[in-house]
């Protein structure tokens, strides 16, 4: 969120009591503190609020550094703006999921209230594409589907939860820098199914053109209203435009209530046609034609994540260096557009990692195709995940013969793909040694890449690429291979590794899938720890500081924390689900 303009951080649209802009303000005196919290520099300021990046500062020199939203002080004397503003705390506090920025805390410290929540280090999709596009550069379409697909599974737990976010945006959508996580921000007017409402009668709450038919007509808002309003923003990340977009409000509301927008692929002719249909399912007028739930929408998109680390990263990382260019107007269809094209051969990605689930029914799938499906799903979780991964390789590598410009041949078969990978058990791994070297002695020499010809393989072992961090300790079975990247020869047809993190002390299973085991593509969950009264806690032997709100993204795998508080000390182990929230609550007595 640093340097995130009022938009990006969706405050634009809140509604304020005339004076709004000549309010007394806390920039006016930064650095300044508020309650634990040292505001530091202004991010972006709306109707209601004002947004710092602030340090939190805690025990043993914990610092970390967090978003701080505060009411403005003069709309804090109105009951009406400190429910709305309490509200919101509230309602997003019950999430906690990977795809969701999180609420740290509510408070007032005696003055007007404010909420802290998780410091994302990125930028929004709005801003995103809007640079890429003054800069004359396709968005991937792997960033586009990868950001809808995480933004769709935030949202999915966030229905469960009981909570419709209601604005649903290009600028509440946020990417991580290094492009690995797409979160879901402000919840500023969500509606919870069992909250009472403060909007008062007659209000249309969201931007205009997000907004689903229903929604005009008067109708509640659902979960099927979040999905239409991703599914507007997915159509606008690859075709520039909005579905609806008339000379005012009112127009394009009327536009929104009867009219059919052209289909994406009539104006970016590359995009593939599955994506086009799940696209227009998604916009559909009728509700009962959307994806049944957002988590539908991750399954039908799931293809796009195995680009990651390979695709969208270094775009993000390209983009945030880069500067905004000459400045681009709000309105899309004149910032540029560039159409977004797909660097994998989508429709072999679709294809070949697509497994029917129970969702099956919320997108077309021919019942012949389903047929030959079916010994797929009968070979069980296990088998489909090492498919999967080594399917996403061998798609990364056929990409790159296709021109960008072109739109890959598409394959027949169903769209829909596991919304998570199944939890593995964890193979029994020898105690770590903190002290032990980087690379302990391997079973088999790595082969030497690049220089001259390489060795001819016995016909029983062949020759595995490993790809992880040089803390990261590859084993098979028992036998120590090396750490970080190197290539090794195996047993043919291994199809696991151990992974372990000497540092963080996580351990896991890696798929070998295509000659490449890599440690970087495994999903991703988050431990969560609470300690009373506080504790500093250690993850492996990394420290993290201290408690309260400790929140940590890690590589799906079993870890074990230490928990220390005034000479006393604790440990538990944790196994991280992907996609889930490991917790661990301690008492020190």
């Amino acid at each position: 969120m640093a340097g995130s303009r009022d938009d990006d951080l969706g405050l634009g649209d809140a509604d304020a009591p005339s004076g709004a802009a000549t309010h007394p303000s806390f920039s006016r005196k930064l650095p300044t503190q508020l309650g634990r919290y040292l505001l530091v520099e202004q991010l972006g300021a709306g109707g209601m609020a004002e947004v710092f990046r602030a340090k939190q500062q805690g025990p043993s020199g914990f610092e970390r550094v967090v978003v701080v939203k505060v009411l403005f002080p003069h709309l804090a004397r109105s009951v009406r703006y400190r429910k709305m503003f309490q509200r919101e705390a509230s309602l997003a506090a019950r999430l906690s999921h990977t795809n969701v920025v999180q609420v740290l805390e509510l408070g007032s410290d005696d003055g007007p209230p404010y909420i802290a929540m998780e410091f994302v280090d990125g930028i929004s999709l709005h801003k995103l594409a809007r640079r890429a596009w003054t800069l004359k550069r396709a968005l991937p379409l792997e960033l586009c589907a990868g950001a809808i697909a995480d933004a769709a599974l935030g949202l999915a737990h966030a229905h469960r939860e009981g909570l419709v976010h209601r604005d649903v945006s290009p600028d509440n959508l946020m990417i991580t820098r290094d492009g690995a996580v797409t979160k879901v921000l402000d919840f500023g007017i969500a509606k919870g199914v069992d909250s009472e409402s403060v909007t008062r009668t007659g209000e249309l709450k969201g931007k205009v053109p997000f907004m689903a038919p229903e929604l005009v007509r008067g109708a509640e808002a659902t979960a099927l209203t979040d999905i239409y309003a991703l599914g507007v923003t997915f159509y606008w990340l690859v075709t520039g435009r909005r579905p609806f977009a008339g000379a005012n409000d009112i127009v394009t509301l009327q536009a929104i209530v009867e009219q059919s927008p052209p289909s994406p692929r009539s104006i970016n002719p590359s995009l593939p046609e599955r994506v086009d249909t799940l696209i227009r399912k998604m916009i559909a007028r009728d509700p009962a034609q959307r994806p049944h739930d957002a988590t539908a929408v991750h399954e039908a998109l799931r293809w796009a994540l195995v680009a990651r680390h390979n695709v969208v990263e270094p775009f993000v990382t390209e983009m945030l260096r880069a500067d905004d260019g000459p400045s681009a107007e709000d309105d899309p269809d004149t910032s540029g557009f560039v159409p977004s094209v797909p660097s994998l051969d989508v429709g072999k990605a679709m294809d070949l990692t697509a497994v029917p689930t129970p969702h099956q029914a919320s997108v077309d799938v021919p019942r012949a195709t389903r047929r030959r499906r079916a010994p797929l799903v009968a070979a069980g979780a296990m088998g489909s995940l090492v498919l999967g991964v080594g399917v996403a390789w061998l798609a990364l590598r056929d990409g790159a013969d296709h021109p960008r410009g072109a739109a890959p041949a598409l394959r027949p078969g169903p769209l829909v793909v596991r919304p998570e990978l199944e939890p593995v058990d964890l193979p029994e791994l020898p105690p770590l040694d903190p002290e032990a070297p980087a690379s302990a002695p391997e079973r088999s020499a790595p082969t030497e890449r690049g220089r001259g010809k390489r060795a001819k393989l016995a016909p029983s072992l062949e020759e595995v690429e490993l790809r992880a961090p040089a803390a990261v300790r590859w084993l098979d079975g028992n036998d120590a291979l090396g750490s970080g990247n190197l290539s090794v020869k195996l047993k043919r047809g291994t199809a696991y590794l151990s992974a372990v993190d000497r540092k963080r002390g996580g351990r896991s299973k890696v798929p070998i899938a295509n000659g490449v085991a890599d440690y970087g593509a495994l999903p991703k969950g988050r431990i969560k720890v609470r300690a009373t009264p506080y504790a500093e806690i250690f993850l492996g032997t990394e420290s993290r500081g201290s408690t309260p709100y400790h929140d940590v993204e890690v590589v799906a795998g079993e870890y074990t924390l230490t928990l220390k508080n005034r000479g006393r000390e604790e440990r538990r182990t944790v196994t991280v689900k992907p996609g889930e929230v490991a917790r661990v609550e301690v008492e020190f007595r």
